[in-house]
């Protein structure tokens, strides 16, 4: 729930059917799932991401910094982080993000970012871009404080639609 937050009541109905869609639903029979454009566009970061994730399992231990550490998966928890990696009394906590193309811009959650500033030198932002054509990977310590990154806070009010009827 913590990690689904910052979801709009839609996007989260979304997210939630997707976990069920191969298991119950013929994707080709339901309207729904062909939708709205923002609706395709949040399927597509939920599977980057994930594909990032993946990557990231997959391949840490060979990163020279990474290497030796032992990796706690914590995407379910919702703690502001994607990994925690630990070695004796040493951790990095590592946010994974994916993009498509080899450029394209990102979002950090309010959790995310606050855990950035808190964490700064232990807190690794890691992207997975280009996943069209060949996964790269760039890492960032301390991002909220990179010069190579300039975020921009955004706030915005999100509508939710809502059916009801009385029976």
């Amino acid at each position: 729930m913590e990690k689904a937050k910052d979801l709009s009541f839609e996007d989260f109905c979304f997210l939630i059917k997707s976990f069920l869609w191969d298991k119950y639903i013929d994707v080709k029979d339901m309207k729904y799932s062909r939708g709205k454009p923002q609706e395709r566009q949040f399927m597509n970061r939920l599977l980057t991401g994930k594909a990032a994730e993946e990557y990231f399992v997959m391949n840490y231990s060979n990163i020279p910094i990474f290497q030796n550490y032992i990796l706690t998966d914590t995407t379910s928890m919702g703690c502001g982080f994607d990994y925690k990696l630990s070695l004796e009394d040493r951790n990095f906590y590592v946010e994974v993000k994916g993009l498509n193309e080899k450029h394209g811009g990102i979002l950090m959650t309010e959790k995310e970012f606050g855990m950035a500033e808190d964490l700064q030198e232990k807190f690794c932002l890691f992207i997975v871009s280009n996943f069209i054509e060949k996964p790269q990977h760039q890492m960032f310590f301390n991002p909220v404080h990179n010069k190579e990154l300039d975020f921009t806070r955004k706030e915005q009010q999100i509508l939710q639609i809502s059916y009801s009827a009385t029976i």
